[in-house]
């Protein structure tokens, strides 16, 4: 089924890092605002990419500093020239949904790849500012329109990367120490915590039980974010992220499925990532990315209750990848 899907980018009148956009759906049009605070147009193409390759489930959200606006897209079957669209946008606090229902893949990606593309060659200021290098614009554009091939076994094993590295410019926040995880160039977590924080000995837990195969397994991080007092006698709100990994056990040994949910306040957990994952490949790197950063780049400095942990006592060991039994 196809619908009348458009989008616009009003880049010449680009004003303080604001820019006008407009979203087509049918007879309607939607006014949103983009955010140079916020950049959008990154996110939006590799969601473009993710629906040209059948990567599902995908989503992006686009964020006006405070509204929001959220894309999702579903598998509706294998191989299918369909795609279940979502599109949301949540007015503080209450959500109009634009979009809902099957379409054709082909569709989204004429009506998103074009604009993003204009803005990529036109755009009358450096496009870093925006968070829109053209060297990675021109790669992930490229792969759209070469024609990515839908992944030919949903059970072949991907490639997810995950690791350790410094966040000691940003230790004001809530630690300083990051744990990432990426998969198609695109990162899906990124976890800030003090050293300190028994976040840090469960993911070594979790990585120990992926090492072992003794799955199932999951570990969590629930980040509750304190915007404050509002201003005109009005109280302050609190956010709450929260972000699951489970490695769920496959009749390969050799695999394992690698599940990644998040949860942004009252909303459903939203599954990120599900993917056929080599148990000893995601392993090795964890483990490596860890060592070097812990033999490199690690200092213990105290978080804000003047505590301290060394991470190097982590019981490393249990990364230690088992025989198979």
């Amino acid at each position: 089924m196809r619908h009348n899907l458009g989008f616009e980018i009003d880049h010449q009148r680009e004003r303080g890092g604001w820019i006008d956009c407009w979203l087509t759906i049918g007879t309607e049009r939607h006014h949103i605002y983009a955010s140079a605070a916020v950049p959008p147009f990154l996110p939006l193409l590799r969601f473009v990419k993710a629906i040209a390759g059948q990567r599902f489930p995908a989503r992006v959200t686009w964020d006006e500093e405070g509204v929001v606006a959220e894309f999702k897209a579903s598998a509706i079957a294998e191989d299918s020239a369909l795609v279940h669209l979502r599109i949301r946008y949540d007015v503080y606090g209450k959500d109009v949904l634009w979009f809902d229902d099957g379409t054709e893949r082909d569709g989204v990606i004429a009506a998103f790849l074009p604009p993003l593309i204009d803005f990529s060659h036109n755009f009358a200021r450096d496009g870093r500012y925006w968070g829109f290098p053209k060297r990675i614009v021109s790669r992930l554009c490229r792969a759209i329109l070469d024609g990515i091939p839908p992944r030919s076994d949903i059970h072949a094993p991907q490639v997810v990367e995950c690791g350790v590295r410094g966040g000691y410019d940003m230790g004001f926040l809530e630690g300083r120490v990051f744990f990432t995880v990426t998969f198609e160039e695109e990162t899906l977590v990124s976890i800030l915590r003090f050293d300190t924080h028994p976040f840090w000995l469960q993911l070594v837990e979790f990585v120990g039980a992926v090492a072992r195969n003794a799955l199932p397994a999951g570990c969590e991080d629930l980040r509750i974010v304190d915007w404050g007092p509002l201003g005109d006698g009005e109280e302050g709100t609190e956010s709450q992220l929260k972000t699951r990994l489970c490695a769920e056990p496959l009749a390969a040994p050799e695999n394992f499925r690698l599940k990644i949910w998040q949860y942004w306040d009252d909303e459903p957990e939203f599954l990120a990532l599900d993917e056929v994952v080599e148990r000893q490949r995601f392993v090795q790197d964890f483990s490596a990315s860890l060592k070097r950063f812990l033999a490199t780049e690690y200092r213990i400095e105290p978080d804000p209750q003047g505590r301290t942990y060394d991470l190097r006592t982590l019981p490393l060991k249990w990364l230690d990848l088992a025989s198979e039994t």
